[in-house]
């Protein structure tokens, strides 16, 4: 079971449901082995949290861990993806898209394509768009 810092709800939600799922875990064990995860921060919180109202399902758990953890001043993972500029190299905006995209529930290749692409620096966009790739991971080869 990963542990949980306060880092990256995202992410570590998607874990500890992939780890749950191999383990078959009901839903008491699941906020059980959760409870077990937590690490600075995020242990003090949920220690606060359970003494003030004791979970008593995973989904609630989870709902309050992105309350708490995601920041609201970034907007949603959504948000998040279609905001994101190039402003170093394509290998750290590939990085960081698919970092951002992983979570989402599916989007269609093509819009998550146009995003990749509209987010590259101008000269990148050009040269990309004039080699008219297909598919998205094309796409991020031949930007990079």
């Amino acid at each position: 079971m990963p542990i949980f810092d306060g880092e990256n709800p995202d992410g570590w939600i998607f874990r500890a449901e992939r780890y749950f799922n191999m383990n078959q875990l009901s839903n008491c064990e699941k906020l059980e082995a959760a409870a077990v995860c937590f690490e600075g921060e995020a242990l003090a919180w949920f220690q606060w949290e359970d003494d003030r109202q004791p979970m008593r399902r995973w989904e609630d758990l989870k709902t309050l861990v992105m309350e708490r953890f995601r920041t609201s001043q970034e907007g949603t993972q959504l948000e998040k993806l279609l905001a994101l500029r190039q402003v170093s190299s394509v290998r750290d905006y590939r990085r960081q898209f698919a970092a951002l995209a992983a979570p989402l529930p599916p989007i269609l290749e093509e819009v998550l394509e146009c995003n990749f692409v509209n987010g590259l620096t101008p000269i990148i966009r050009a040269e990309v768009r004039m080699m008219k790739p297909h598919g998205l991971a094309h796409t991020m080869v031949l930007a990079q």
